[in-house]
């Protein structure tokens, strides 16, 4: 005879017991797994915070003159990525000669208050011209082939960027980056920067055989015209060569107004044609005159147009302690 007293509902509790420890264990993981992807989040958006920040303060730093170099006026910036807006504020202060230059990168994540990164750097006040001497290798070496890819682009491996002509463009063009020469013509967005180009954005790409030639063209519309601070509003003009494509673009911000182009062509020594638009080159003062900045022929091809009735500028008092001398280009 079976004496063993019975157990009624145990089991029943016990299922009751172990479903609660389940739940519990899975709103622990769904809280766990928020958190891991909160602070994911956050720090892929300060590592793009340090990265705006330095690109800002080397462009900062990337003076063109002296003057450029004691400007020290605050001012703010934007810049987006596909997942995050920044705000940068850009604050310098000048003392005995050395420039501090602080940026700070403010963004709002997706929970929580606002965040910010702040970098700092030094720079001396030192001609740019002056730079140069220190890439100058001892005299009895044979100079290295000066490499002439263009501010912007996107470096590639094996020596070769990605230029677009210019920000609107919807072709890009893959450069030897120490020769110029444009090897491949690809499609692009239209909205996309050549910097942030990878090539897995490039499509339709085609051998493309030509050179690679980028400047801008300034304007000096005053009766002195002064080469070193033109910054009159463009006039309408097209950019022509003998080749295979030109591009320009009307660039006005940072308070600073000029055209910039890019063509593809067939020789380096081939030299840009400017095309007016509703105005004339000429020898009257109703008409206008292009003048050509120094340059060698891999160098940006610069130029200055100014009143048709003056002279293109000469003997200009040294910039930097390198004279500045133009010549006439058109008519």
């Amino acid at each position: 005879m079976n004496t063993r007293p019975r157990q009624h509902g145990a089991s029943l509790v016990e299922g009751l017991v172990a479903l609660l420890v389940l739940s519990l264990s899975l709103v622990g993981a769904v809280r766990l797994q928020t958190w891991l992807r909160q602070h994911s989040d956050l720090a892929r958006e300060r590592s793009e915070a340090v990265q705006q920040a330095q690109q800002a303060l080397e462009s900062q730093r990337g003076f063109r003159d002296l003057a450029a170099f004691d400007s020290a006026a605050p001012r703010e910036t934007t810049r987006a990525t596909p997942t995050t807006s920044f705000r940068l504020q850009h604050e310098a202060a000048t003392h005995e000669g050395l420039k501090t230059e602080r940026i700070t990168v403010h963004w709002q994540p997706r929970r929580g208050a606002e965040e910010r990164v702040q970098l700092a750097s030094g720079s001396a006040r030192l001609a740019p011209v002056y730079s140069a001497l220190l890439d100058v290798p001892p005299q009895d070496a044979v100079l290295a082939m000066p490499r002439v890819s263009p501010t912007g682009a996107h470096p590639l491996p094996h020596g070769r960027s990605i230029v677009k002509p210019t920000a609107h463009s919807r072709i890009a063009w893959v450069v030897d980056s120490a020769t110029g020469e444009i090897q491949l013509q690809c499609t692009v967005a239209a909205a996309s920067q050549a910097q942030d180009l990878r090539v897995d954005d490039l499509a339709d790409c085609e051998a493309f055989s030509a050179r690679l030639v980028r400047g801008f063209i300034r304007f000096a519309l005053s009766g002195t015209p002064d080469p070193l601070h033109a910054n009159d509003p463009p006039l309408p003009l097209t950019v022509q060569a003998a080749a295979h494509r030109c591009e320009s673009e009307t660039i006005a911000r940072d308070g600073e107004r000029y055209i910039a182009y890019a063509c593809a062509v067939p020789t380096v020594d081939a030299e840009p044609t400017l095309m007016p638009q509703g105005w004339t080159f000429g020898q009257s003062a109703s008409a206008f005159k292009a003048c050509r900045y120094p340059g060698s022929a891999r160098s940006p091809r610069n130029y200055l147009i100014v009143r048709g009735d003056l002279d293109c500028p000469s003997a200009v008092p040294p910039h930097n302690g390198a004279p500045v001398v133009t010549v006439q280009h058109q008519p």
